[in-house]
């Protein structure tokens, strides 16, 4: 059943923070920018925050403000051009477009180094956003392989705590490592008398390419099925896989999300990505 949500309902609520974290290439960012463009056409308001050394989101929504800001520059001349031309029709047209262009969206990006994040601190000040996405550097892992405390910190105070997957053989060898991670965490704040609330959920991603047709849907659902059977306890998968298409990087390679395109590629993709959009505002309560 699809969750119907609306700004009054979150509101009521406090300001939610997801984290994602996983290794290089897991697809963590492609997944929390679509989410904060997602948010956003819904009329959320993001703090996106950037904890990558590589900066990836920060340079995403610097080269989107830059493309906006040459749009309306170019608007601008074609309106003083043609602005004593009676022929020339679009001038009310073209300055709605600009007015959409300079429409502040409800987004701020915060770049910082995770060891010197304080998430108390960004949760405590940044109460007006619906929303804080957190993205973690690829490394989450000290030299001596243990979890970052640094990590281990956002992810206790976080509401709900993703963990991208490639549905692959490789990529899943991280899998029983964060159950462990997991499991001591909870131990941890079981034996100071506390609990650990963060809900802890996986994403499991599998490239469109390689699950055609009704056999490539089965595979898709028994990997999840596998993967909720072994690492169900711990953080099991959201229901709703991540489906990489092309429209992904041909869309951020232009600072845009698929939400900004209206091919047909596009809105299989997003059929697909409003479906774990559903899954995630299920699992936060938003519509409660």
């Amino acid at each position: 059943m699809k969750t119907a949500i609306t700004l009054n309902q979150i509101k009521k609520n406090k300001t939610k923070t997801i984290v994602a974290a996983s290794h290089k290439s897991s697809g963590k960012t492609t997944f929390l920018l679509n989410l904060a463009d997602y948010l956003l056409q819904l009329g959320f308001s993001i703090l996106y925050v950037d904890l990558d050394p590589i900066r990836a989101a920060d340079d995403f929504y610097v080269q989107r403000q830059e493309m906006k800001d040459k749009a309306i520059q170019i608007l601008t001349d074609l309106i003083t051009i043609n602005t004593d031309n009676e022929n020339f029709k679009n001038i009310p047209h073209l300055n709605q477009k600009i007015k959409n262009l300079t429409m502040s969206a409800k987004l701020k990006v915060y770049g910082s180094a995770i060891a010197s994040f304080n998430i108390d601190n960004v949760q405590n000040t940044h109460t007006e956003f619906d929303f804080i996405l957190v993205d973690i550097p690829a490394n989450i892992y000290t030299s001596t392989d243990e979890i970052k405390p640094e990590f281990l910190e956002i992810l206790k105070k976080s509401d709900l705590a993703i963990f991208p997957f490639k549905a692959d053989a490789q990529e899943l060898k991280t899998a029983p490592y964060i159950g462990r991670v997991v499991k001591e965490l909870k131990a941890g704040m079981e034996s100071k008398g506390k609990s650990l609330d963060t809900i802890i959920r996986s994403l499991i991603s599998f490239e469109s390419s390689k699950y055609k047709g009704a056999k490539g849907i089965s595979r898709i659902e028994e990997t999840l099925t596998d993967f909720h059977f072994a690492y169900g306890e711990t953080h099991p998968p959201l229901l709703a896989p991540m489906v990489y298409r092309a429209i992904y990087p041909n869309m951020l390679a232009q600072a845009k999300s698929i939400f900004s395109s209206n091919s047909a590629e596009s809105e299989i993709a997003k059929a697909e990505f409003k479906a774990i959009a559903d899954q995630i505002f299920a699992e936060l309560n938003i519509n409660n």
